[in-house]
């Protein structure tokens, strides 16, 4: 049994776009313009820092974190093809059923910085451009996120069309991310149970908030959150590092993202 878990400090900011449109095939559709590169991204944007744990249930157990203590559950899915020909091209695709709670899709770009852009596409609220980072390596980030009908992601869960969890602006954002994709030949990765905790703790400045995903080969990945200024990002990592240490929890050896390790637990 292999068990990883991702801490991850969240620097984020609100550079919004929604999807407008209804759900269904972007062919034909103009892609959202895109403006040149910024040749430092991290300039301009915010982080997301992540840190991996050596093990998921000795994190919660020495931070006194139970199920019952959780404040969301929720269940995640993942669309691509078996080969991760979109995650290969730089694209996302993500639906997350919120027990209790509004269910919502995202379409993400990475890379992709805000600078590339146009200023029409990040004014609707929904979007987000941020920097990935982890201990090892940092990649800029955008994604659209749109809220989807209750009961829909388990209607294609079961083979209903995956085009319907997206609107026309995120399906054009996909093509202008990965070209022309048949979302009828994607396979589901999923269901992905999620909890997830939030913690204020007093000796650090701003709150923690921990997602556990737990995968069918039985990898346990935990990530940690926490929301600070792009200029506070550096502070902020070291302040957390000390957290985890002075709580005795080990770092992972293989500091990494959590999606590609979702999707090659269920197609590799």
């Amino acid at each position: 049994m292999r068990r990883i878990c991702h801490i991850a400090l969240v620097v984020l900011a609100g550079c919004g776009f929604r999807g407008g449109g209804s759900a269904g095939a972007a062919d034909g559709a103009a892609a959202p313009p895109i403006d040149a590169v910024d040749a430092d991204p991290a300039s301009s944007e915010n982080v997301e820092i992540k840190i991996d744990l050596a093990d998921a249930a000795t994190a919660l157990a020495a931070l006194g974190l139970a199920d019952r203590d959780a404040d969301t559950t929720q269940t995640i899915w993942l669309y691509d093809t078996p080969q991760l020909a979109l995650y290969d091209a730089g694209a996302i695709l993500r639906a997350r059923k919120v027990h209790d709670g509004g269910d919502d899709s995202t379409v993400k770009a990475r890379p992709m910085t805000a600078a590339q852009m146009s200023a029409a596409w990040l004014a609707q609220p929904g979007a987000k451009c941020e920097i990935d980072q982890t201990l090892a390596s940092g990649i800029s980030s955008c994604s659209l996120t749109d809220g989807v009908d209750h009961g829909a992601i388990d209607d294609v869960g079961d083979g209903g069309p995956i085009a319907s969890l997206y609107t026309t602006d995120q399906l054009v954002f996909l093509g202008s991310i990965a070209g022309t994709v048949d979302l009828a030949t994607l396979s589901r990765a999923g269901p992905i149970p999620s909890t997830v905790w939030s913690l204020a703790p007093s000796d650090l400045a701003t709150p923690l908030s921990l997602e556990r995903w737990e995968l069918p080969d039985d990898t346990t990945l935990l990530e940690v959150s926490t929301r600070v200024v792009h200029d506070a990002a550096p502070a902020a990592t070291q302040a957390v590092l000390a957290w985890l240490a002075a709580r005795s929890l080990a770092l992972a050896d293989d500091q990494g993202d959590k999606t590609p390790v979702a999707l090659a637990a269920f197609f590799q």
